[in-house]
């Protein structure tokens, strides 16, 4: 509904797409049962897109009854479409009338001049009852009517006529004409200025952070000018696109400042700790802020907000989460075909819906003979209302290389839902299929058995003829027994100095092992090994890894316990070179966001792969290890 109001002060209305011209009126009455002599009031409102204001209202009223008035109040509504203002103006007219008989009357109906053509409002009817039959308070004390057109469209409570009793008791007071989120406790300038607001500003990792950013103006109607997005460095985001963008009047400390929401996102942390949204800004323009020709307008500029993030609880984590899957999700799954042969594959197509920042894998089934290819996936996802929806659908080959019915078991996906503050798990069956025995398949091998021995139990050897020996001579006499008589103390001494050689051995290496250059230079070589498969999440955490222990080797900074804005100036006390620095950053960046972002290209992996080397190598030139 568009916000009305009278020409002391008028709202702003961005309309995505201007209204065809039209002429519209709205009939109300104050009561439908009255007393004899008890006044009520009869009101019409006009609005028009035309080039003239409505005029020249009136009304007919019947026999025994008269009427006073009308009292006009102008109204205008104001708005702005790709940069061109558009006005309609109306006025509302207001008669007072009484009955000085009982019965049942038709008045009207009202009507008014609009683009020299006469408009009809609609034709109220009203019963009068005789005096003391209608129900009107002891008396007459004077009250609100039940319908006063001028509390709506007066801020500052004036009323152009004097309260009048009423039939019916007293209404509940009047609530506010704007949301409640436009409201603020003062005044921070007294021109214009902007208020940003987030919630929660406490969440787990990857649940949704609600930003909005509000202008006030105290100098009455204005147009947007230049404006900036706040930085969200460890956010994804998402822009919630806004139809309609309304101002409201917000009185505030007894002045009524002009407001309207400006940009509206979602954002979704995907790293712990403490992450700042940064300022915003935006340009006030209109003849009461800025001066014609002004580049951008009056600026202004929002407060920063640091949101805390942490890991969801340990607690009930079922097997298979992902840090950062949060939301609330469903999972649907179809098989096609069910009957296949030995050897052939099936389709799977598994949908994953939901309200959150949508999860790009899925945990799937995994047994002997079934193999899963890597996924198509199509996504539809948005923002609106303040919350991100939407799909993710994975379409899986599947080869079966054994026959029988196989249960292919389930599809899952384990998330936290932070609004009931529990895990859950998305699953689908997948069903059994049957497969047949491919009749084109080469044969088992099957062992042959070794040929019968035609002479077993037939020949038999002959029996072992006992000889004669002499006995043994004495170990005394054996050179073998003085020579392990010496071995055994040269041996005590050879094998406690060959342990302690092993040991400091163990020990050297051992420290070797544990250097961040040989760390970092292992955690290089898992990442080409990923890059290789195109594996771009595994990719991204081992370049991460090596890149930290690159920068402990080549410099003693350890960079995880250094906020990612202050690492620049880190390196450059240590002698790191500002450009060096910058791709440093740019690295870490880049793999800490496809930990999280599903990749669409093979490519990706190896292209992270290249740029996580060229940064380490850097870093290390001229370090051994």
């Amino acid at each position: 509904m568009t916000f009305r109001a009278p020409s002391a002060v008028v709202a702003v209305v961005f309309l995505a797409t201007p209204a065809a011209a039209q002429v519209s009126l709205d009939t109300q009455v104050s009561a439908r049962r009255v007393e004899v002599n008890q006044p009520f009031r009869v009101q019409l409102k006009a609005f028009s897109d035309g080039q003239s204001n409505p005029a020249n209202p009136r009304l007919t009223v019947p026999d025994g009854m008269h009427a006073q008035g009308p009292s006009i109040g102008t109204q205008t509504e104001v708005s702005i479409t790709q940069g061109r203002m558009v006005q309609r103006v109306g006025i509302t007219a207001t008669w007072t009338l009484t009955a000085t008989k009982p019965g049942t009357f038709r008045i009207g109906p009202p009507s008014i001049d609009v683009d020299g053509k006469r408009e009809k409002g609609s034709l109220v009817v009203v019963q009068v009852v005789p005096e003391g039959q209608g129900g009107r308070r002891p008396g007459g004390i004077p009250g609100r009517i039940p319908f006063d057109p001028f509390d709506f469209f007066d801020p500052f409570g004036r009323a152009p006529f004097p309260r009048l009793p009423f039939d019916e008791p007293p209404s509940e007071p009047e609530t506010p004409t704007y949301p409640p989120e436009y409201a603020v406790d003062r005044v921070l300038d007294p021109v214009a200025f902007l208020v940003a607001r987030a919630k929660p500003q406490k969440v787990v990792l990857g649940q949704a952070v609600n930003f909005a950013l509000y202008a006030y103006g105290a100098r009455g109607v204005f147009e947007p000018g230049a404006t900036t997005e706040p930085s969200r460095e460890g956010f994804i985001a998402y822009t919630v696109d806004q139809d309609q963008i309304r101002a409201h009047p917000v009185p505030v400390e007894g002045s009524t400042l002009i407001a309207a929401r400006i940009s509206q996102l979602v954002l979704f942390p995907i790293r712990t700790g403490t992450l700042r949204i940064g300022p915003a800004r935006f340009g006030f323009q209109g003849r009461s802020y800025a001066k014609s020709g002004s580049p951008g307008g009056l600026l202004r500029e929002s407060q920063p907000i640091d949101i805390v993030v942490v890991e969801p609880p340990l607690a009930g984590r079922p097997v298979g989460y992902r840090l950062g899957d949060v939301g609330r999700y469903t999972l649907t799954a179809s098989v096609t075909p069910t009957q296949i042969q030995q050897g052939e594959a099936v389709s799977v197509v598994a949908k994953l819906e939901g309200v959150g920042n949508v999860p790009p894998k899925l945990n799937l089934p995994q047994q002997t003979g079934v193999e899963w290819m890597d996924p198509g996936t199509i996504e539809k996802i948005e923002a609106e209302n303040g919350a991100v929806r939407g799909s993710r659908t994975f379409t899986y080959v599947v080869r079966i290389d054994r026959e029988g019915t196989i249960d292919l078991g389930e599809v899952t996906l384990p998330y936290y839902d932070a609004d009931k503050q529990r895990y859950d798990v998305a699953r689908a069956a997948l069903g059994t299929i049957t497969v047949r025995a491919n009749p084109n398949g080469a044969p088992a091998p099957v062992a042959s058995a070794l040929p019968k021995d035609r002479l077993e139990n037939v020949v038999l050897p002959p029996k072992r003829l006992r000889e004669l020996t002499p006995p043994p001579p004495p170990l005394s006499d054996r050179r073998g027994f003085w020579l392990l008589l010496l071995a055994g103390p040269l041996g005590v001494l050879t094998v406690g100095q060959a342990l302690r050689v092993a040991r400091r051995l163990r020990e050297r290496w051992g420290a070797e092992q544990k250097t961040p250059l040989h760390r970092s230079r292992e955690e290089l070589d898992a990442a080409r090994k990923s890059a290789g498969s195109g594996l771009v999440s595994e990719t991204a955490a081992a370049i991460e890894r090596s890149v930290h222990f690159a920068l402990e080797a080549a410099t003693g900074i350890r960079a995880r316990g250094v906020l990612r804005s202050e690492l620049p100036r880190s390196l450059a006390a240590r002698g790191v070179s500002a450009e060096l620095a910058e791709r440093v950053v740019g690295v870490l960046e880049a793999a800490e966001l496809a930990r999280f972002v599903q990749a669409t290209e093979r490519g990706e992996a190896s292209e992270l792969f290249a740029r996580g080397e060229e940064v380490v190598n850097a870093l290390l030139k001229g370090k051994r290890g």
